[in-house]
Order: structure tokens, then C-alpha cells, then sequence
């Protein structure tokens, strides 16, 4: 699930309800412009960042194939990846990604994953997660526990008495070796 918030409006993209049409992949991505015309040069920009370039340029029709209805002629990685590439697109400055690989397969996942320390760079990114590896992405970390939200450092997050398993067996369960 990916929420993008830009100066004037929040774009929302949740994973079982994406906001893609059965338009080409390059207004897709420029969905939403203020200006109302699509820069290509943005559009082929923002895929970049967001791995979906290498993607689309093997489509038959590359930028313009048609995405079908939904986006059903995409997995859900490249649904994924587009729903950044459009956050990049907009310039979004805060994005919240929550639980966005929870249904991708182990290549999309890592492209993902890319994508996002890519963005990272430059943009504000919330991930809310359940994976230790998609955790251990951020800079600070802050835990629900008991309808509150504290603020714990990574070593402190690592050693809290097990209450998320130890980081071993949490990896080992992630990887499917338990």
C-alpha cells in the first residue's frame, strides 16, 4: 500500500484496490498532473527511480502499452512499482508505504526495496511494517504497543526481550527456514 501526500493532495494506493486505470502506463504514472499534460521526460524519470523502467521498455508498446483494467495485465510488483513511479511523478515529499511487500514474490520484493532507499534520499518515507528486513530500513523506528507510539533505536528494537522473537528466528521464519 503506498500513500503519497503532496503540497495540495494525498494520493492513496492500496494494495487489494490500486488506482490504476485501463490507460497506458504513462498516464498512469502522470495520473492526477495539475497541468493536465504528461511530461515524458518526468514520467520516464520517475519509473527510473522507481524500477519500473526496466519493466516497461519490454512491453510491446513501452510507456503507452494499455495496463488493461486495474492493472491487470501487471503483476503486482509492477502495480507496486507505478504507484511510486506516480509518487515520484507528483513530487509527493511525504510518502507512506504500508506493508507494501507483503504480497510480492522475492525479485519484485528486492526492486522494491531499491526503489524505496532510492527514494529515501530525498523524500520522507513511513513504512509501516510487520517484516524485520522492511524495519530495519528506517532511520527511527517507533512501535505501537498498547494504543501508543514510542520512539526506539535499532539496537533497542533488536534486544526487546524477545517480545518479536529474536532477530535470528524472526529472519528465519521471513525466509521461510523455520
Amino acid at each position: 500500500c503506498v500513500f503519497a501526500v503532496s503540497k495540495h493532495l494525498i494520493w492513496g494506493v492500496r494494495k487489494d484496490i490500486l488506482m490504476l486505470f485501463s490507460g497506458t502506463i504513462a498516464k498512469n504514472i502522470a495520473y492526477g498532473d495539475p497541468v493536465g499534460d504528461i511530461n515524458m521526460r518526468k514520467v520516464e524519470n520517475a519509473a527510473k527511480i522507481a524500477n519500473a523502467d526496466e519493466f516497461i521498455k519490454i512491453l510491446p508498446e513501452g510507456y503507452d502499452s494499455y495496463v488493461g483494467q486495474r492493472g491487470s495485465s501487471l503483476s503486482g510488483g509492477q502495480k507496486q512499482r507505478l504507484s511510486i513511479a506516480r509518487a515520484i511523478y507528483q513530487n509527493s515529499s511525504i510518502l507512506v508505504l504500508d506493508e507494501a511487500t507483503s504480497a510480492l514474490d522475492s525479485r519484485s520484493e528486492l526492486l522494491l526495496k531499491e526503489a524505496l532507499m532510492n527514494l529515501m534520499a530525498s523524500h520522507t518515507v513511513v513504512i509501516i511494517a510487520h517484516r524485520l528486513e522492511m524495519i530495519l530500513m528506517a532511520d527511527r523506528i517507533v512501535l505501537l504497543e498498547g494504543g501508543k507510539l514510542r520512539e526506539v533505536t535499532r539496537s533497542a528494537f533488536l534486544s526487546l526481550d524477545g517480545r518479536f522473537g529474536s532477530p535470528p528466528d524472526v529472519l528465519s521464519r521471513e525466509l521461510g527456514e523455520a
